[in-house]
């Protein structure tokens, strides 16, 4: 079997950082990281220029992967969030249908706000209810159109679906994508097996998600938006400080090695891609860790590196 192809990309945008030894958040802490995250979304053009950056590059690793730009194109998004940017932004020119574990309740629906309460429950329609009533949905919107430069953001179509059972029939899309959601997702070989089932012959797939040993793969939201955080660097993966990270979802905390294994299987001759933003300044703390006999089961690559990019093209029928 054709093993996966590995690059290192260079920083797509230089970043610096530092960290504090830290202790744990008490109720001035949680307080404090509450307001700064409602004070992000209070930033829709940061966020929303953020995530187009991302969505930019990856559009780029598919039209790279295709030989023609991303256009007329039948795509998946895979885990398309209760935002669907990635819709919104590759719908202008293509066909998309997106998936989503939690129902994704777009305007005024009731009838889809009772479907999230069967499926999802209570806190995911109360906190679905919040964000639309602190108008913080409305104000993403509608940045997002003035980025974007269009005048409405049309109905999608999105299916309540698990990414490892996918309902549709085989050779269904000519794209499967997705930004920021493998990181999630319970059994990630399941998934990348339909990935490269309703994948059409020359079809591509481009699955972007962060790296569990990441400096923020625990999940913590004092580190959102690569800010300092006061908690150990890699308190995740460091038995003593572990008690320190307050992870805020559910992560399947699957290794460099061990995504491509699951590559080298399900998507073979597949690229890896490594975004190593923070490297320049993460390197040297790693190295002294390494020297103080902590994280010595972590490569340098799985500790300095942010995001991974999978680009897979299906060969054509025979």
């Amino acid at each position: 079997m054709e093993r996966s192809e590995t690059t290192i990309e260079l920083p797509r945008k230089a970043s610096q950082g530092s960290y504090t030894s830290g202790r744990p958040g008490g109720p001035v802490t949680l307080a404090r990281d509450a307001v700064y995250l409602y004070r992000s979304y209070l930033r829709p053009e940061q966020w929303v220029a953020e995530a187009l950056e991302k969505i930019s590059a990856q559009e780029q690793e598919i039209a790279e992967a295709l030989g023609t730009e991303v256009a007329g194109q039948r795509m998946l998004d895979v885990g398309a969030g209760q935002r669907l940017v990635g819709m919104t932004y590759f719908g202008r020119k293509n066909d998309v249908v997106g998936i989503d574990l939690d129902v994704v309740v777009q305007g005024l629906d009731p009838a889809g706000y009772a479907r999230m309460l069967r499926t999802n429950g209570a806190n995911r329609v109360l906190k679905t209810l919040a964000r639309k009533a602190l108008l913080i949905d409305a104000r993403g919107r509608r940045e997002l159109r003035r980025q974007l430069g269009i005048e409405t953001i049309p109905r999608m179509e999105v299916h309540q679906m698990d990414a490892s059972a996918l309902a549709f029939p085989s050779a269904s899309f000519d794209v499967v994508y997705s930004l920021e959601v493998f990181s999630f997702v319970p059994d990630p070989a399941a998934a990348l097996a339909e990935t490269a089932r309703v994948l059409r012959p020359g079809g591509v797939a481009n699955h972007n998600f962060l790296l569990y040993t990441a400096r923020r793969g625990g999940l913590d939201i004092r580190t959102i938006g690569y800010r300092a955080a006061d908690i150990p660097l890699w308190a995740h993966l460091r038995p003593q400080q572990r008690h320190l990270v307050l992870e805020s979802a559910y992560l399947n905390r699957v290794r460099l090695r061990d995504w491509q294994a699951h590559v080298d299987r399900h998507l073979p001759g597949a690229r890896i891609r490594l975004w190593q933003e923070e490297r320049a300044w993460l390197e040297p703390e790693a190295r002294r860790l390494h020297e103080l006999g902590e994280l010595r089961d972590y490569e340098l690559d799985e500790l300095v590196t942010t995001d991974v990019s999978i680009t897979w093209q299906k060969p054509p029928a025979a």
